[in-house]
């Protein structure tokens, strides 16, 4: 796994159901801290909660070139959720975010919902699966 996380040789990563769990999606952050390249990342039911998905939503408020975040399956919750909403007022590059089934509940889907008013570029937001309202 290591070797996937360090480098990568084009614009698509899919790490789906490689059970990275929390460290490795902090370390996907540090490696996407640097990379300019990579515009699509599927890290769908890999064990990723709120922890990191917050180190991911850190570094895509800098990340100018990543155009698709799949993080379904994942045990984001409300907290993963509140963090991507404050990492969408700041990014203008995303333009998709997949999380279906990722244990967002209402407060979750609220700060997802006001975000959007915020952001002018995602164009979709998939949340399927979630026990909203």
């Amino acid at each position: 796994m290591s070797e996937q996380l360090d480098l990568w040789d084009d614009d698509d990563m899919g790490m789906g159901r490689q059970g990275i769990g929390v460290d490795g999606a902090i370390r996907l952050s540090v490696s996407l801290r640097t990379d300019g390249s990579l515009l699509r990342l599927r890290i769908d039911d890999n064990r990723i909660g709120p922890v990191g998905v917050s180190a991911i939503s850190s570094v895509l408020c800098t990340n100018h070139t990543l155009k698709e975040l799949i993080l379904s399956d994942n045990p984001v919750g409300d907290d993963g959720a509140e963090d991507l909403a404050g990492m969408l007022r700041i990014n203008r590059t995303l333009t998709s975010i997949v999380l279906m089934n990722t244990g967002i509940r209402e407060r979750g889907s609220a700060a997802l919902a006001s975000a959007l008013a915020d952001n002018p570029t995602l164009l979709r937001l998939e949340m399927g699966f979630n026990n909203v309202g």
